[in-house]
């Protein structure tokens, strides 16, 4: 079955209205994609966001009492690596992150259906990009999401265990992200881009203008000697069109007077009120757009702007795929950001120094730490036990405890 065969068998769900909430209806949603993105600093600061959050390793996982296990096999942890047919995980995970810093909501839909035995098993999983959605409740109580698309007409109702729905700024609506806050803080960002670029314009402009001209030729003539100007003004528009000079000859009866170009529209302070503003809203700066991240930099970065997101995340993917029994047991999804590199190389080798004695990490884990790819023949999956150690030959008595 393709995509788009999905949106078929999901149209047409009658007895469904809309979901009841505390301040009684929420607001229709219709806020998906925005104007800031017109401004290039706003859009590399998602991208940069989005970028991060592309390098994530999502697992399935088990915990069993003290034990945390990695669950290898079965449908789920197949599409966490291979989303669907056309994307890669980098691209699935990127888009997700992306499309929720745009529209403060992302849902994603779990394709799947029921084997003979009784189990679900997932076929896939795709980014929806509606541009309305709405919580839908039915006659038994079941919560639905009914959207609205471009290309598709009427309503495509999914039930809300089949959507993974990862929100931000979730604070004013029931069931949605961004809301009116959100609302008031993109505007305010927009009055401030649009003041910013009118400055850049008003500069530019400036700049262009004052091309135009080099000087004022002051023509020192009485009334009676208008003949006399008009004949000095002549000749300096004439040497202006032969391209001979920008100045003209000038007689004893006219003065030349230089403008200074020096441009001084804006002062400092005033654009880099402006400056600060985009990154406070953003929470991205110039030097991080630049690549001069600091490891500090970079964990301050990571723990307000993705970890958060990362957590919640990992929730939203095992609300859907787990149920009460499964989650009682410890079946959780978690996204390790282990591919992002917080640490330098001198880091890196003084955490090698103070673990390898502890066979903390395995021979492999410290060779991707540095770029390096892993072991032939699986050597690589020991852990050594000492500096003696690090070419995976390991005392047999601790081969056969590994």
């Amino acid at each position: 079955m393709g995509f788009f065969d999905i949106f078929k068998k999901k149209t047409g769900k009658q007895n469904l209205q809309k979901a009841q909430t505390y301040k009684g209806y929420e607001p229709t949603f219709t806020s998906f994609g925005s104007n800031l993105l017109k401004s290039t600093q706003v859009l590399e600061s998602v991208r940069l966001k989005a970028d991060f959050v592309a390098k994530v390793d999502p697992r399935y996982i088990r915990h069993n009492g003290t034990q945390q296990v990695r669950i290898e096999e079965g449908s789920i942890s197949r599409i966490l690596k291979r989303p669907n047919a056309y994307m890669t995980k980098t691209d699935f995970f990127y888009k997700m992150a992306f499309t929720r810093e745009v529209a403060k909501n992302c849902f994603v839909f779990l394709d799947s259906y029921l084997t003979n035995g009784g189990y679900r098993n997932y076929t896939g999983m795709y980014i929806l990009q509606p541009r309305r959605a709405d919580m839908y409740e039915d006659t038994d109580g079941s919560l639905w999401w009914g959207f609205e698309f471009d290309n598709q007409s009427g309503t495509v109702y999914f039930k809300k265990e089949e959507i993974v729905h990862w929100a931000k700024n979730f604070e004013d609506l029931q069931y949605r992200g961004g809301g009116e806050y959100d609302q008031q803080s993109q505007a305010d960002m927009l009055e401030t881009l649009n003041a910013y670029h009118q400055i850049l314009e008003s500069i530019a402009e400036a700049a262009k203008c004052a091309c135009y001209f080099d000087g004022i030729l002051k023509v020192n003539a009485y009334v009676a000697e208008n003949e006399k100007a008009q004949e000095i003004r002549n000749k300096f528009v004439d040497d202006l069109r032969a391209n001979k000079t920008g100045v003209a000859v000038l007689d004893n009866g006219a003065e030349w007077q230089d403008i200074n170009r020096k441009l001084t529209m804006v002062d400092e302070k005033t654009m880099a009120h402006f400056q600060q503003h985009i990154e406070i809203f953003t929470g991205v700066t110039i030097d991080m757009l630049r690549g001069k991240f600091s490891v500090e930099d970079k964990e301050a970065f990571y723990e307000k702007n993705i970890e958060s997101g990362l957590i919640s995340l990992g929730e939203a993917f095992s609300m859907c795929f787990f149920g009460q029994w499964q989650t009682t047991h410890g079946d959780q999804i978690l996204l390790y950001p282990h591919k992002i590199e917080f640490m330098s190389t001198t880091q890196k080798i003084q955490l090698t120094k103070d673990t390898i004695v502890a066979g903390v990490f395995m021979v492999d884990e410290y060779r991707e730490m540095f770029g390096y790819p892993p072991l032939p023949n699986g050597e690589g999956q020991l852990r050594p036990r000492g500096y003696n150690n690090l070419d995976g030959t390991l005392p047999s008595e601790v081969i056969n405890d590994q």
